[in-house]
């Protein structure tokens, strides 16, 4: 079953359900049961999108969600739990994020270049000789932003991935 994001800032109530600035509907327009917010957010959402895993990416001007502290961003599972989970590519690349650190590895070939850029373009990281399968890049410069990752291996299969961190 196909499903559609709608979202509007200041959309509260839906056919009179209470949502709180998001809902997920069903093709036929009714509200997914299947997405509880909860209180969901304190304040507007900017901004949405779904990646190919189907989690949504939120961003805007709401400093928590559900009561959880969040910066302006955060990524929810389709179910509309927080997700903070793995990413795995089809290069045979993986990203891994954790709580003081973001792992990213190669099944297949080594790591010859890995480039981080926040959503601006800026660069934030850049490591041209990593001869290794696997590279750790401590994350406190690089928090509660979505990154976007641009890795080359030894075989040179390039991903470009947004990641939310």
């Amino acid at each position: 079953m196909m499903v559609k994001l709608f979202w509007v800032e200041i959309l509260i109530l839906f056919n009179n359900n209470p949502v709180n600035r998001i809902i997920l509907l069903n093709n036929d327009g009714t509200i997914d049961s299947n997405f509880s917010t909860g209180s969901g957010f304190n304040y507007q959402v900017n901004a949405s999108c779904i990646d190919a895993e189907g989690n949504i990416l939120l961003g805007g001007a709401f400093t928590s969600y559900n009561g959880q502290g969040k910066n302006r961003i955060l990524r929810l599972s389709g179910t509309s739990t927080l997700s903070n989970s793995n990413v795995t590519l089809n290069n045979n690349f993986q990203i891994n994020k954790h709580d003081e650190f973001i792992e990213i590895i190669s099944k297949k070939y080594e790591l010859k270049k890995i480039s981080i850029f926040d959503i601006t373009g800026k660069s934030l990281f850049v490591n041209e000789k990593i001869n290794s399968t696997s590279l750790i890049i401590k994350n406190n410069f690089i928090k509660n932003q979505i990154l976007i990752f641009n890795i080359e291996d030894s075989n040179g299969n390039i991903n470009k991935v947004k990641f939310l961190n």
